[in-house]
């Protein structure tokens, strides 16, 4: 019996599948579909021929939402029937035995159908003669085959895939392989098509595609697939993916086609979010995603990072993921070397990497173990940070040594799974007998201190001028303290991680002004150690430069007066340092200001080199820094001087924009900006060329369907002198728009200038029911002067209308209004428009409409079927939650932050639900040393994605140990997550209020944000997995 349950016993421990009991070598896939219907439905059997290796009486595998008809194992043709049952949160499907399995070869039949569009989804378009068409598609990174099929999920179980699908004799299949032969008729309707056999690869990467109405174009081992209408526009990602491929057949030294012998792109219809999938022979591209050299470029390199070699296990994605970013630009400046994309590189992708997060942030996901974070693991900065770190190793070790690195690396471990060890003896093995690295200091040490500490470090550089020394001292990024410390995680004996006061160890060069060679990055040297001095032999009136050509990952402050130097220098003469580093120097300038450690004339008197800076990786540095100006409050009485500041600074280069063409879709993207700046800044042939634009537009008819950069310059600035039959035009648009259309169009109508006009634009943003508030804020801060705030004061005015504008269009307004007053005559007239709908908002419990930080909910009965709260970050507010509301979880952050946002949805009724619980936000109760404690347990057992319902027991509850578990029946969906300690006999705590102020938090930190009124809090906290499958809606939460 023992020898029987020891597997399940291993997996209720452990939470993953034991690999050492069986391990899958070949799947029979087969599906049947009804897409044409419009149904997302897939009916199927897979047989999985499966080695088990160890006794033991049940096999574990994964399964998401999926309804199991039929599980049978087979033995030397005996069959054996399985019994059934599942952990829904750890999306695994057990199948026990009735008799013990021995060692051998077996093959697992399953009957299935799917219940959920987790990995599976299905599309629609309309065609050119307005016939309604399907698609559906896979996505099944990070986890999702097991939504569609019973599988082992987990990168490391490599096997081979067979597919065939039966479907509609008018839809079309594509898959990983070729398809065998023509489809197949089974009946009078449908086909069953068939495809080759696949490499040995992880689950996560088989993929297929349905279509509808789509033509395709092939050539060599490209194949295009696509709607008609789009065809011509897709075939740019052929001629993009064939210069690309054959620049990694010849870097890697592993041709492509010695592993698949094609290569399918696939254009789908748009989605709401982006989509893009790197699947083994099938890249699918969603239509609003630009098809642009570095996308097509990352998608060819996950052919050979990630898909012939894989990482073993989630927590290091960044092997597929690091490596995949980084050779979207290195392959892409081999191929084409004019182009100068790992300069890019340095400040698209390597910003990206540099951005703070959260505390939770590193490469290396430690104790991803289960699919919430699994699904955190996956984090655009994440990624880009390793592609940083990567580079920077290359850089040091040469391009020659490197690609010595890669080819062993992919070599050795093609088509099997890879840990980051595998990775470092490779390059340990490469650069053996050199000097490029610290002497007794391990390359896997060295490694560690990147990929496993949190965040990225931050240098600080003083200079002695009194004695020719440099002190550099490192610490790590914080936005809330420069000195919070050193962070490694190291390994201990009982093989966990244990957080220590230690350093990164950091490589970093110099140059000084009469020495600044930046041909080469050496020397290197090294920090090794918390704080240093190094001699120079510098004069104090040389500025002196860290990291090279931006070599390092890491951001540099300076003292105040090498600031000076540095900028006085670039004014002097603008080529004294590499356009690389002049962007470096506006990036960190900007980002240590923003931490209050950069005083703001420092930064602008950096800024003013831009006068006779014609490059546009520059510009892409400075943009940023422009628009923190723009945006000060401090600063915004000063907003007319800027503003002539900012023509002075742009005319150069704006004359540059007109006088050449782009050289790569990076340059094209930073011209269009700048025009855009150009445009706010009232050029005057930027605003005549917009009108024109506009005025073409309006007479052909055209979609507005523009790049988003785009149409903000025709759209945005051309409707500013736009007829009223113009604007009108533009409006029916918007009418006729759908959801994702009119977020778009709002913000371009709200440029408007003309008063009846912008009513008219705030009316629909009122009645709309989709969230527009951000659109129409973003539009009326195009105006940088004090005009929109007068627009906004005249219409506020008027009491009827301002009656009738829902409360969250109120608060955009006056939030607009406040960022706009320059002048004592605006400041007066906005004080008067606040004071008139003010007692409006205090109808809604708030308080003070400029800060938002605090709603005191009172409630003598203790229910709380209808709840305000708002929910702040940085002390600004970012919602208020009304009846029907809650928040969503947040999916995307700042761009020059590491700010998290959330978005508001409508709820589907009435509820107590606070907020949709993110990781990154925590609650704490501060009143009761034991329900803290128990809280930050769970908080650090990873609880995430819930909804949180906070009610007052109102009940008395005693037992001998002063606690009780808060929980449902034995039925319900909702587990008990706290403890409630018991009230004493008698006592009614039902008159008590309960004040919620959340703000936005680290985990680390210990801030009160549940308080009770009450010393003793009787508090219940539940929570519900929302991305439940049973749930489609939110519905009540349950009583206590």
């Amino acid at each position: 019996m023992l020898n029987k349950y020891s597997g399940l016993l291993l997996y209720l421990i452990a939470g993953v599948i034991g690999w050492s009991d069986y391990r899958p070598t070949h799947y029979d896939l087969h599906l049947r579909t009804e897409l044409q219907t419009g149904a997302g439905e897939l009916q199927g059997t897979v047989r999985i021929s499966l080695d088990v290796v160890r006794p033991t009486g049940n096999i574990v595998l994964h399964s998401l939402a999926l309804s199991i008809r039929n599980a049978s194992l087979f033995d030397s043709n005996v069959l054996q029937k399985l019994k059934v049952t599942f952990d829904g949160y750890k999306h695994q499907l057990i199948l026990i035995a009735d008799r013990e399995l021995s060692p051998g070869s077996y093959e697992l039949w399953i009957e299935f159908t799917t219940n959920t569009n987790y990995g599976w989804n299905v599309l629609s378009y309309v065609d050119e003669a307005r016939v309604r068409k399907y698609v559906g598609v896979t996505r099944f990174e990070p986890m999702y085959a097991r939504a569609v099929f019973p599988c082992f999920d987990e990168p490391r179980f490599k096997a081979t895939f067979s597919l065939e699908v039966v479907h509609h004799g008018n839809l079309s299949v594509s898959s990983n392989m070729p398809q065998i032969g023509s489809p197949r008729y089974v009946d009078e309707e449908y086909v069953v098509s068939r495809f080759e056999r696949s490499p040995r690869m992880s689950t996560y990467l088989l993929a297929f595609a349905i279509t509808e109405g789509y033509k395709s174009f092939k050539s060599g081992h490209h194949v295009i697939e696509a709607r008609p209408a789009v065809l011509p526009k897709a075939l740019d990602s052929f001629l993009i993916a064939d210069e690309l491929l054959s620049v990694m057949d010849e870097y890697t030294g592993l041709p492509y086609r010695n592993y698949m012998p094609k290569l399918t792109h696939l254009e789908i219809p748009m989605q709401a979010d982006s989509f893009a999938n790197d699947n083994w022979g099938l890249i699918v591209h969603s239509g609003n995603i630009p098809v642009t050299p570095s996308t097509i470029s990352y998608q060819v390199a996950h052919m050979w990072f990630g898909n012939l070699v894989t990482p073993e296990w989630w927590d290091n994605t960044w092997l597929k993921e690091g490596f995949a970013e980084l050779y979207a630009y290195y392959a892409l400046d081999l191929a084409r070397p004019s182009e100068h994309w790992m300069e890019w590189f340095n400040v698209v992708v390597k910003q990206v990497g540099l951005q703070g997060g959260t505390h939770r942030d590193r490469i290396t996901n430690v104790g991803c173990t289960n699919p919430e974070q699994i699904k955190r693991s996956y984090q655009p900065r994440i990624f880009e940070r390793a592609a940083s770190v990567l580079n920077m190793i290359r850089q040091i070790v040469g391009d020659s040594s490197w690609q010595q690195v890669v080819r062993s690396f992919l070599k050795n471990h093609q088509l099997a799974t890879v840990v980051p060890r595998n990775l470092y003896m490779e390059l340990k093995k490469v650069t053996a007998g050199s000097k490029l690295f610290p002497k007794n200091i391990s390359i896997v040490k060295i490694m560690n201190t990147w990929m496993m500490n949190y965040k990225v470090p931050e240098l600080t550089v003083e200079r002695r001028y009194n004695d020719n020394t440099i002190q550099i001292t490192q610490f790590r990024m914080d936005r809330n303290s420069s000195t919070e410390g050193y962070f490694l995680w190291k390994t201990s004996k009982l093989g966990r991680l244990r957080d220590q006061n230690q350093i990164w160890i950091i490589p970093y060069n110099y140059a000084q002004e009469s020495d600044a060679n930046f041909d080469e990055v050496g020397p290197i040297h090294w920090l090794a150690e918390p704080s240093k001095v190094i001699p120079t032999n510098a004069s104090s009136n040389e500025w002196i430069l860290l990291s090279k050509r931006h070599f390092g990952l890491y951001r540099i402050n300076y003292d105040e007066q090498n600031w000076k130097l540095l900028a006085r220098a670039l004014r002097s003469n603008i080529s004294c340092m590499p356009r690389e580093n002049r962007a470096q120097l506006l990036s960190d300038a900007l980002y240590f200001h923003e931490k209050d450690q950069l005083n703001k004339t420092v930064l602008f008197e950096l800024l003013t080199f831009l006068s006779n800076e014609t490059e546009s990786l520059v510009w892409h540095a400075a943009l940023p820094v422009i628009a923190s100006f723009k945006q000060d409050s401090r600063a915004v009485k000063y907003q007319e001087y800027f503003q002539i500041s900012l023509e002075h600074l742009t005319a150069r280069y704006y004359e540059t924009i007109l006088s050449t063409s782009p050289s790569s879709h990076h340059d094209q993207s930073v011209r269009k900006a700048v025009t855009s700046l150009a445009c706010q800044l009232g050029n005057p042939d930027c605003l005549t060329t917009a009108h024109a634009r506009f005025q073409q537009a309006y007479r052909s008819c055209n979609s507005t369907d523009l790049p988003s950069d785009d149409a903000l310059h025709v759209f945005c600035f051309g409707l500013q002198h736009a007829s009223d039959r113009e604007f009108g035009w533009l409006l029916g648009q918007f009418d006729a728009g759908d959801k994702g259309k009119r977020k778009q169009l709002i913000e371009y109508l709200a440029c408007t200038k003309h008063p009846n006009r912008l009513r008219t634009v705030i009316e629909r943003v009122n009645e709309d029911k989709a969230d527009l508030v951000d659109g129409l804020y973003r539009g009326l801060k195009m105006d940088l002067g004090e005009g929109s705030c007068w627009r906004l004061v005249e219409l506020l005015q008027d009491r009827e209308f301002t009656e009738r504008i829902r409360i969250a269009v109120v608060r955009k307004l006056l939030m607009v209004m406040n960022e706009r007053v320059q002048s004592e005559g605006a400041e007066r007239a906005v004080w008067e428009v606040r004071n008139r709908v003010e007692n409006r908002l205090r109808e809604f419990g708030i308080r003070d409409w400029r800060t938002y930080r605090k709603v005191e909910l009172e409630d003598p009965n203790g229910q709380y079927d209808v709840i305000l709260l708002v929910v702040s970050q940085n002390q600004k507010a970012l919602h208020i939650v009304f009846p029907h509301q809650f928040l969503d979880s947040p999916e995307w952050f700042g761009v020059s932050t590491d700010d998290y946002f959330q978005v508001s949805i409508m709820a589907m009724e009435e509820s107590r639900v606070l907020i949709w619980h993110r990781d990154k936000l925590k609650l704490s109760i501060m009143a009761e040393p034991f329900l803290q404690a128990v809280f930050d347990h769970i908080l650090g057992r990873d609880v995430v994605k819930k909804l949180m319902q906070v009610t007052q027991v109102s009940e008395t509850m005693a037992q001998s140990n002063g606690y009780i578990s808060a929980g449902y029946g034995d039925d319900a969906e909702d587990k008990p997550m706290l403890m409630m300690k018991s009230g004493k006999s008698g006592s009614d705590n039902g008159g008590h209020g309960i004040t919620a102020l959340i703000n936005r938090q680290l985990q680390e930190e210990s801030v009160p944000l549940l308080l009770s009124a009450s010393p003793t809090p009787l508090m219940s906290l539940h929570m519900r997995l929302l991305h439940s499958t049973e749930n489609k809606f939110i519905k009540k939460i349950y009583d206590v």
